[in-house]
């Protein structure tokens, strides 16, 4: 778990099967959530995002969205982790 002085570190990993439209995001080596491109949307460049429960933290809400754009979801999944992970402090 990380203390009030270390930030995340957070990267994303392209999925085997579609590199270009699915990722899963981490924190060292937890998971935070994951961020693929809709195809069943209307919209063409729809991105479906969502947390993940992390093994160390007490997160029990799960949350998920859409957003126009890949930064956007990758942005929208790792605010949400920084959420988590202040809100389980001491």
């Amino acid at each position: 778990m990380h203390t009030f002085d270390e930030a995340p570190v957070y990267y994303w990993v392209p999925m085997y099967l579609s590199p270009n439209d699915d990722f899963v995001g981490y924190d060292g080596p937890r998971m935070i959530g994951r961020v693929s491109r809709d195809g069943r949307s209307r919209f063409a460049e729809t991105w479906v995002w969502s947390n993940a429960i992390g093994s160390e933290t007490s997160q029990n809400d799960v949350r998920q969205g859409y957003a126009s754009t890949k930064e956007l979801a990758v942005l929208a999944t790792e605010n949400h982790d920084r959420e988590t992970i202040g809100s389980s402090g001491p």
